[in-house]
């Protein structure tokens, strides 16, 4: 499902929000010509999907929500951190609720947090940022 003939580097979107995530790739789209996004809905599909890479065509950014289902962004994030393969992905959490324990753990990890927008205009600016920092 995932796997495509990769010209343009990815960026893995990682959000069990539908809503978000259709908001996002539509501004990402309008934004962005340089990167491919791929979304996956949970942290399991996207350790199949990291898992399916060869090393030359790993994301060159991952975006995880902090807040999913059966395992959670951090979760998620403690593993790629742990792990030399995936180590050196850079990584932006998003969330609804940027709490100081939010903003704490990160800080841990060294990766940026990103309060998730609630505008049009924020979503843009958001994405805008996101692909600055996968350059």
């Amino acid at each position: 499902m995932h796997k495509q003939a990769q010209q343009k580097p990815v960026i893995l979107w990682v959000d069990d929000d539908a809503d978000d995530s259709q908001l996002f790739r539509e501004a990402f789209e309008s934004h962005n010509t340089r990167h491919q996004l791929v979304q996956v809905w949970d942290a399991m599909e996207a350790l199949a999907y990291l898992r399916q890479q060869d090393q030359d065509l790993k994301p060159v950014l991952i975006v995880l929500d902090i807040n999913m289902p059966l395992m959670n962004g951090k979760e998620l994030l403690s593993e790629l951190k742990g792990n030399p393969v995936y180590r050196g992905i850079p990584v932006v959490m998003v969330s609804t609720s940027n709490t100081a324990e939010d903003q704490e753990f990160c800080e841990r990890y060294h990766v940026m947090i990103m309060e998730k927008p609630d505008s049009e205009e924020g979503i843009d600016q958001m994405v805008r940022q996101l692909v600055n920092v996968a350059l």
